[in-house]
């Protein structure tokens, strides 16, 4: 037996151990660990299998191999309260939480699991949908990641100065993205005049003599004023991004 078939196969068997008191078949017991074996590799581990009810079961063949496709409806335990982290401050070490799921809530999740014998071996495929289980952090995981941080609770003062806060600085941003805005408009209404008074220029120069040393203070004039729309472009988009950044931290602080 590979190290790699041994592990899958202890890991099955050990997501299997505690369902031997459940009320469900051996064929069922053993979907079930295959399920919380794949919910353990996704790192929703806190979630485990509690009933489960095959739906559909198919027999098909490739070659040497045998694969038996079961499709089920389970229903899933929460062994332990999640946190839900609204907010991250890595600076002034702080964070908003709240308990986002109680221990025993359940939700329906539905998967397929392939068993694929073969060659002397057996696989085990689980298929799932895990954006369908919400997520978040144990409370040993929370208090090991945010060890001597600042934790701030909704419907506490230090929650409401935290939204006042970045509420200022997103209102700071708007106000500096707009200056932006409206001095790039301005440096574009001298560019514009700019190239028309070189067109002119250019344009008499056949006609008229003389006018060599005009025609290249104009085109230096445009170059310049080329070179500040692209600097204030970058500034004002600089600033965009940041007003992006600003309304996500506030929105998640919101739970929005």
């Amino acid at each position: 037996m590979s190290l790699k078939r041994g592990v899958a196969v202890i890991g099955l068997f050990l997501a299997a151990a505690w369902l031997v008191s459940c009320g469900m078949n051996s064929e069922e017991k053993r979907l079930a660990a295959a399920i919380n074996q794949a919910l353990q590799t996704r790192d929703l581990g806190y979630w485990q299998v509690d009933d489960l009810d095959i739906q559909d079961q198919r027999q098909d063949s490739t070659g040497p191999e045998e694969i038996t496709t079961y499709k089920v409806e389970a229903v899933l335990a929460l062994e332990k309260p999640l946190r839900e982290v609204r907010y991250v401050d890595d600076i002034g070490k702080r964070v908003v939480t709240r308990t986002a799921l109680a221990q025993g809530e359940e939700r329906d999740l539905s998967a397929s699991v392939q068993i694929i014998r073969g060659n002397d071996q057996e696989n085990v495929v689980t298929t799932l949908d895990e954006q369908a289980l919400p997520r978040g952090m144990v409370a040993e995981d929370f208090e090991q990641r945010f060890e001597g941080w600042q934790v701030i609770a909704e419907d506490s003062d230090e929650f409401a100065d935290l939204e006042e806060e970045l509420q200022g600085k997103l209102d700071d941003s708007l106000s500096a993205m707009a200056e932006a805005d409206h001095t790039l408009r301005q440096i574009q209404v001298q560019l514009m005049a700019a190239r028309a008074e070189l067109a002119v220029l250019e344009e008499n120069a056949e006609a008229v003599g003389g006018l060599g040393e005009p025609m290249e203070k104009a085109s230096q004039e445009v170059e310049a004023l080329i070179e500040r729309v692209q600097e204030q472009e970058a500034t004002r988009d600089s600033l965009g991004e940041q007003v992006e950044r600003r309304k996500k931290a506030l929105a998640s602080l919101r739970g929005e």
